[in-house]
């Protein structure tokens, strides 16, 4: 039997990004994802993925230093309403993750 892989991508994904400028130049982003229900041709078996939604919320500044450094800051929360019951493999379950980012140029 071959398989048409029909039901093996997504059918429906959505992705926005609102963002907005704070004072004393910090940055403030939001990003909401969405994922119909799939069956992966790896990962999930012949078992479908739930559909899922997620939000992730990002607040970041950049820092100009002396001789011409920058030091961009940025603090991340992942999956806000912990809500995702798998991404990809059916047992990869995960919650709430926060990541913390510092990039130093000089």
């Amino acid at each position: 039997m071959i398989d048409d892989l029909a039901d093996r991508n997504p059918a429906h994904t959505v992705t926005a990004l609102a963002g907005i400028t704070l004072p004393q130049q910090w940055q403030l982003s939001a990003t909401y994802y969405y994922l119909i229900q799939v069956r992966w041709l790896e990962g999930s078996g012949n078992e479908p993925n739930d559909a899922y939604h997620r939000t992730d919320l990002k607040l970041s500044r950049l820092f100009n230093l002396p001789q011409d450094q920058t030091l961009n800051l940025a603090f991340t929360a992942q999956n806000l309403d912990n809500s995702v019951p798998s991404e990809f493999y059916t047992r990869n379950h995960f919650g709430r993750r926060y990541y913390m980012q510092m990039e130093w140029q000089f």
